[in-house]
């Protein structure tokens, strides 16, 4: 197989037919860590068993807004892994085709 590079536009030439190409995934995203994940405040540790808790807002807006970050990183994580999955099955049925075609020729 001969390669030819033609201003960054790679031209496979074969002795048969051209064959396609099936883009790479690439690599995998990556979820946020558990050690990422805010923890609540100790002043809200009463606050389990019913009892008011004892926090300042201060302290309540901080967590709340390091909560809402966390949340957006799984959210965008979600997101990665959905356009990963899809790039997955589009890459697996290029492969399938390619190996199909090859069949019959």
């Amino acid at each position: 197989m001969k390669v030819f590079f033609c201003t960054g536009v790679i031209l496979l030439a074969t002795t048969g037919a051209a064959e396609a190409y099936c883009p790479s995934v690439g690599r995998a995203p990556q979820a946020p860590q558990s050690y990422e994940r805010p923890r609540p405040p100790s002043c809200l540790a009463d606050a389990r068993f019913g009892e008011e808790n004892n926090c300042d807002d201060r302290v309540l807006t901080r967590y709340q807004s390091d909560v809402a970050a966390y949340i957006a990183k799984l959210e965008d994580f979600a997101a990665a892994a959905e356009r990963y999955a899809e790039a997955a099955e589009s890459y697996a049925r290029c492969e399938a085709n390619e190996a199909r075609d090859s069949l019959d020729k």
